[in-house]
């Protein structure tokens, strides 16, 4: 992923994936499907926070997330 995000010609990446912890680390913004349809689009770290959407769509809170939204907490 760092050698794909290093690359000067390159303006987007796509990639589709189940691993949380690699939206986090490297993406600016998720969209999330369920049964084929998009039911949020946004950066990781907001769209990732609900966990409602996330028990919607069979996904699981992280270590990293759980980290990541502790300290924006305790940040904000």
């Amino acid at each position: 992923m760092e050698y794909l995000r290093s690359l000067p010609t390159l303006d987007a990446l796509l990639f589709i994936t189940h691993d949380l912890d690699l939206a986090l680390r490297f993406t600016h913004r998720v969209l999330l499907l369920k049964d084929g349809k998009l039911v949020a689009d946004g950066p990781p770290l907001q769209v990732l926070a609900d966990p409602t959407l996330l028990d919607a769509c069979n996904l699981r809170p992280t270590s990293l997330l759980r980290h990541l939204l502790a300290t924006q907490n305790a940040i904000a």
